[in-house]
């Protein structure tokens, strides 16, 4: 853990935090992570609870649109009613 801190030029304390999950690593972080594991960069994202910058931005900017992009792409996706 102390070597990857360094190598990533944060410190291990930090990343204990999140492995505790008493903290969220920045994008920054995670598209080092992905780098230096040689993963990739979206998955880890995702994984983390985020998405990609120019996704939240997407999203932010255009929600209707969004919404009805992906009701048509999951068309065969059936809503359940939780009442």
């Amino acid at each position: 853990m102390k070597r990857l801190a360094h190598d990533l030029g944060i410190s291990h304390t930090y990343i204990s935090h999140i492995e505790r999950e008493k903290t969220l690593p920045s994008e920054s972080l995670i598209r080092k992570l992905a780098a230096y594991f040689d993963v990739d960069a979206e998955e880890l994202l995702l994984a983390a609870g985020k998405f990609p910058q120019d996704i939240e931005e997407i999203l932010d900017k255009h929600p209707r649109e969004v919404v009805m992009v992906l009701r048509e792409s999951f068309a065969s996706y059936k809503r359940t009613s939780h009442a």
